[in-house]
């Protein structure tokens, strides 16, 4: 059975990814957000994690996934400027980019322009 990342597992893009997968994979939700016990799957597995920081690098690897789908992203409107919001977007990227390319694993990146602008 397929190991499944969904980064950014707990927004909009992300969660829907998690409950349609969820059945048929193991699937891993990255969230840098807490997620509300009522809205956890019991056949998923939630981790909390930094992905902008070089951390969360080993945790992922350890996961050994067969698939990433990259949804994570700081967006405007968290009372952040918009270089922060680049810088830290391109370090997020950098790091699953690094998992994916170590790994040999798939990679799906789904973004858009507003997360840099």
């Amino acid at each position: 059975m397929y190991k499944i990342v969904v980064t950014g597992g707990s927004g909009l893009i992300g969660a829907a990814l998690v409950s349609k997968l969820k059945d048929e994979f193991i699937v891993y939700s990255i969230d840098k957000k807490k997620i509300d016990n009522n809205n956890l799957y019991n056949n998923v597995n939630y981790f909390n994690l930094n992905l902008s920081s070089k951390g969360c690098i080993s945790t992922i690897e350890s996961l050994k996934p067969d698939i990433i789908i990259h949804c994570a992203a700081i967006i405007p409107g968290n009372n952040i400027n918009n270089e922060s919001i680049r810088e830290i977007n391109s370090r997020i990227d950098e790091n699953i980019f690094l998992i994916s390319s170590r790994l040999n694993c798939y990679l799906i990146f789904m973004s858009s322009t507003i997360v840099y602008g």
